[in-house]
């Protein structure tokens, strides 16, 4: 314990000085690099979602101050006023909805003409075939319980296209 100083008081502790090292240095470019790694895999596990939480935003938004303009328009009718809200609302949300639906089936009906006429020439098969072979050396290599000659990947994979 310390002697007291006169009146009672402890005098303040010497505090030790934080050195600028290559430790400190060290911890603050890894904790950043650290924080930056999370950050870019939460924006990759939150992309699928972005449209679907900016449109929550955008009829949010758009609920809370909507009804004053068509009300003063449509002068005091509010039925009226929300009824025209609920149809600019819908087109808001089907013509995109619609539009991009139509991009949808077109890139699906190219990729089933794609795959048809892959099948047909039987360049699908053998790019398949390849990958196959390729996978079952990955499984050789892994060394698992289960022998890969057991799995009839091609089997498998001509089943799912079918």
């Amino acid at each position: 314990m310390r002697p007291a100083a006169p009146g009672g008081l402890l005098p303040p502790c010497p505090v030790p000085e934080i050195q600028e090292g290559l430790h400190t240095r060290f911890a603050r470019l890894f904790f950043g690099v650290i924080t930056l790694l999370v950050l870019y895999y939460s924006y990759l596990i939150i992309k699928p979602y972005l449209l679907n939480i900016f449109m929550a935003l955008v009829l949010f938004f758009h609920r809370q101050a909507p009804l004053p303009g068509p009300h003063r328009l449509l002068r005091g009718y509010k039925v009226l006023a929300s009824g025209f809200t609920c149809i600019i609302l819908l087109l808001i949300i089907l013509v995109p909805l619609f539009s991009l639906m139509s991009i949808i089936a077109t890139q699906a009906l190219d990729f089933s003409s794609e795959v048809t006429k892959g099948i047909q020439s039987g360049h699908l098969w053998n790019w398949v075939t390849t990958k196959v072979d390729a996978f079952k050396l990955y499984l050789a290599h892994l060394n698992l319980p289960l022998p890969p000659g057991d799995i009839d990947l091609s089997q498998i994979v001509k089943t799912a296209v079918r």
